[in-house]
């Protein structure tokens, strides 16, 4: 669905962009493009990137973020202050201490996603009351205040590994269930 290019990105050209590729920000962007590409599910994936050249013409690519989760807005700051901390001789900022990403808590999304299934359940099942005594049990205690954005597959490790060993039919469901979760927050 390639219609007229911007010049520069807008945040509805960015959210109706389907054609794989790369799409820069246009001259005074710093670097800062997005890259399109398609899914194994026949979507598309969206993610942020950043070209910098470093001392002695070296050239790195950096890594924002995956759209929608980084928005045009937060991946243009991230972009600013890379070039800014190049300029000035200062270390480029980590990955984890890009600008904070606002979105659901994990037991937000757990909600969201059992009201999206609940739908497809049929009536009088356990399926719902599975997922919570599950969710409660293991998932939510250590993992349910944080930002679904900021959960690293090694805090899920941490849930899963005693799981695995004690009781293995559970953490399958545990792991599955909360791959949905992950999946509906990526919509």
């Amino acid at each position: 669905m390639e219609r007229n290019r911007p010049y520069r990105l807008t945040a509805q050209y960015v959210k109706d962009l389907s054609q794989p590729g790369r799409y820069g920000d246009g001259r005074g962007g710093n670097g800062l493009s997005l890259l399109v590409k398609p899914t194994a599910r026949g979507d598309v994936a969206k993610s942020w990137s950043q070209r910098l050249q470093l001392g002695g013409g070296k050239v790195r690519n950096i890594g924002l973020g995956a759209y929608p989760v980084v928005t045009l807005t937060a991946a243009r700051r991230a972009a600013a202050d890379n070039a800014a901390r190049l300029r000035e001789g200062r270390p480029l900022a980590a990955r984890a201490s890009a600008p904070p990403v606002t979105g659901p808590t994990l037991a937000e999304a757990t909600e969201a996603t059992i009201a999206v299934h609940a739908a497809g359940w049929k009536p009088g099942s356990r399926t719902e009351a599975q997922w919570r005594r599950a969710f409660d049990a293991y998932v939510l205690p250590r993992l349910g205040t944080r930002g679904i954005a900021e959960i690293t597959p090694s805090d899920l490790l941490t849930v899963l590994g005693p799981l695995v060993t004690g009781k293995p039919q559970t953490a399958k469901k545990v792991r599955t269930w909360v791959g949905m979760v992950f999946k509906w927050a990526v919509r």
